[in-house]
């Protein structure tokens, strides 16, 4: 009989054994937890021969290792199979998660920016401009849109290009056309911070370098 077919029976003996005696079992983690028990160093086969008796060790080994959850090999052989095998682990499928709740989370604040309408007070237009401070840093990923210190310093440098009589006019523009010259707006802002935070070195005080983001 073939190594395959060894493991092969013993992996589906030791599944059964464990469901008749009511443990929980995942059939991809009793594969992957089988094959690797058998080159453990201390219960596996040591690269010794598989004969009946061996393979008949081994499985008393699974199901008695599989029933205490706390022993050092069982906990190893979970988080191998857990970092090897779960999206939640992997740094590619973390980043897709944090890039579609990052542009769900812009694209809310861009609505909030839009929805003012013609007829917006001063107090209405002060809260829009706060809006958009915080579209600006988070947009281009310059810091932290809490950062009280950037906060000021991107109302300041948006004030520089945009006057109470520009907000008045933005909150006239047709929504698309408002769209628009939000985002030629928040490169704007965003090109005078980068500018007016470097210090002779290049060093940014309160800010992250937007392009190793």
């Amino acid at each position: 009989m073939s190594v395959r077919n060894d493991f092969t029976r013993i992996f589906v003996q030791f599944v059964e054994e464990c469901q008749a005696s009511g443990l929980e079992i995942d059939q991809n983690f009793a594969y992957f937890y089988v094959h690797l028990l058998a080159r453990d160093a201390r219960l596996g086969l040591r690269h010794e021969a598989a004969n009946n008796c061996k393979l008949l060790q081994l499985k008393q080994n699974a199901i008695q290792l599989y029933k205490n959850k706390t022993d050092p090999t069982m906990c190893n052989l979970h988080m191998t199979y857990c970092f090897r095998n779960f999206r939640e682990f992997n740094i590619n499928h973390l980043k897709e998660i944090y890039e579609e709740s990052f542009q769900t989370k812009l694209q809310t604040l861009i609505a909030g920016i839009l929805q003012y309408p013609e007829t917006s007070n001063d107090k209405q237009l002060d809260e829009m401009l706060y809006k958009i401070q915080v579209f600006i840093i988070a947009s281009y990923n310059i810091g932290d849109p809490k950062n009280h210190v950037l906060l000021k310093q991107t109302r300041q440098s948006l004030k520089s290009v945009l006057s109470h009589g520009d907000l008045q006019n933005f909150v006239l523009k047709k929504r698309y056309h408002r769209l628009e010259y939000l985002q030629r707006l928040t490169a704007t802002v965003c090109g005078i911070l980068i500018y007016n935070n470097c210090d002779p070195n290049g060093e940014r005080e309160n800010m992250r370098d937007s392009h190793a983001a």
